[in-house]
């Protein structure tokens, strides 16, 4: 588990993660501390930020996949 996963794993632990408004909270802070990372360092190009952006994007879309609910597929018509 990387820190990013690590660090929005332990935040859900800390409050309902079945609500979806408080995972939402959640995943903006995970953003707005990426986005404060990238401020700060001078030195990461907007190549490496994107990069990083949509690493968050996909961590968390992963994360979020495990709270939709199973849908069960409609039986197909026999021919």
């Amino acid at each position: 588990m990387d820190a990013v996963e690590k660090a929005i794993r332990n935040a859900l632990e800390k409050g309902d993660a079945e609500e979806r408004g408080f995972r939402e909270g959640v995943y903006r802070k995970a953003f707005a501390a990426l986005e404060r990372a990238i401020e700060t360092n001078p030195g990461i190009t907007a190549d490496i930020a994107a990069r990083r952006r949509a690493g968050v994007q996909a961590k968390i879309a992963e994360i979020e996949s495990e709270f939709i609910p199973a849908v069960e597929l409609a039986p197909r018509p026999s021919h």
